[in-house]
């Protein structure tokens, strides 16, 4: 996996910095609750 600042994955997707952080909080809790249920 590339190591990419938000900014340049702001650039590659065409979203914002600011849309951009809210989505990947938004998936590393989805991610942080399914694996608290398989533990």
């Amino acid at each position: 996996v590339e190591e990419l600042s938000y900014e340049e994955i702001a650039a590659l997707t065409g979203a914002s910095v600011p849309s951009l952080k809210m989505r990947m909080h938004r998936a590393y809790d989805r991610l942080r609750a399914e694996l608290k249920e398989l533990v």
